[in-house]
């Protein structure tokens, strides 16, 4: 994959190779080679630098010191769809090449309209059970082995119970999950 432009004077390089000017570029040989190569992966549209795709899904490409056009960029963009974190980021990747990820949170925290819109998030405080004695309180699941029911001796459930004072589990295979079966036991 390339990696992203560092600089301006890289950025401004790859844009003079595009641009059939080869002699502006004021590197070693070896160096200058190299850009030409890193340059090819690139295309120029109206004077911008884009990542190349087969697809014509060219990616803009930004520079490291580009921070504010980055930020304008990305805000405007956000401001058009007010998308989540998640679907923003894969948007933004899907038209940006390389967008920095504290970039894209730092646009979504300061969008008034999405925090506005975004109900309080209250987190109800967490209580331990507890149990004063064996067997007062037992936590039961149904774990699903359906997948492996030909190696366990067709047994495609396994009931686990746990007592939560004394944290003994016991664990019982199943060949159905029917309630008359549980109602023999």
């Amino acid at each position: 994959m390339v990696s992203i432009v560092a600089n301006k004077i890289e950025y401004d390089n790859i844009v003079f190779f595009l641009q059939g000017k080869d002699n502006l570029v004021n590197l070693p040989k070896d160096k200058k080679k190299r850009l030409k190569k890193k340059a090819g992966k690139f295309i120029l549209i109206e004077g911008v630098l884009y990542l190349y795709d087969k697809e014509n899904l060219h990616k803009r490409v930004f520079h490291g010191e580009q921070v504010d056009l980055i930020k304008f960029e990305t805000k405007r963009f956000h401001d058009e769809h007010h998308y989540g974190m998640n679907r923003f980021e894969n948007k933004c990747n899907d038209y940006y090449f390389k967008i920095p990820r504290d970039i894209i949170r730092q646009v979504i925290a300061e969008c008034k309209v999405c925090a506005q819109s975004q109900p309080l998030k209250t987190k109800e405080k967490l209580v331990n059970i507890v149990a004063c004695r064996p067997m007062e309180r037992l936590q039961i699941d149904l774990i699903d082995m359906r997948i492996y029911k030909d190696s366990n001796s067709q047994y495609p459930w396994i009931l686990t119970i746990i007592d939560v004072y004394s944290n003994y589990a016991w664990a019982f295979p199943l060949k159905s999950k029917t309630s008359s079966m549980f109602q023999r036991h």
